[in-house]
């Protein structure tokens, strides 16, 4: 695939993926800060929305291929992935990795 191929998703991979990342990550944001979803979701930047229903498009493609792969994981992973990528938002990349790593650490009982 060339970069100037275009990758089509349908409808319900988008609704769906949509729901998951809803699911997975506004929700429990709205339930911690005592918000409503589309409060959360308003304040959300465009790009990170985006690429967050992205991340859980092809998270369940690669789950069609290989039912063992974690959905959340592989999405993760991917959105991860794209940060890096993203003009302005390579910082905020590392802010999360680092705080996985953080809370990766604690929970095996490590401190840094």
């Amino acid at each position: 695939m060339n970069n100037t191929e275009v990758i089509a998703y349908s409808d319900e991979e988008l609704e769906r993926a949509t729901a998951q990342f809803l699911d997975r990550h506004l929700k429990p944001i709205a339930r911690h800060t005592g918000r409503h979803v589309g409060e959360v979701l308003d304040e959300l930047a465009e790009d990170l929305f985006s690429a967050g229903v992205l991340a859980y498009v092809m998270a369940n493609r690669v789950v069609e291929q290989d039912p063992a792969t974690d959905v959340n994981a592989e999405a993760g992973l991917l959105f991860l992935a794209m940060l890096r990528k993203m003009p302005g938002r390579e910082a905020l990349a590392e802010t999360l990795v680092g705080g996985i790593y953080r809370e990766i650490r604690a929970a095996e009982g490590v401190q840094d």
